[in-house]
């Protein structure tokens, strides 16, 4: 997923420079009320 967000932040067809924040990912974990990177295997919880 990183190097998706990568690829589609560096492409300027799909997001202009003014509107990428990063190239991490992150996990919203609705049951905690928290935000935090992603790592390997949070989509598969």
């Amino acid at each position: 997923m990183k190097a998706t967000v990568r690829d589609v932040n560096n492409n300027s067809d799909v997001v202009e420079a003014e509107e990428v924040l990063s190239d991490s990912v992150y996990y919203y974990d609705r049951g905690k009320g928290e935000i935090r990177m992603a790592e390997e295997g949070d989509l598969l919880e």
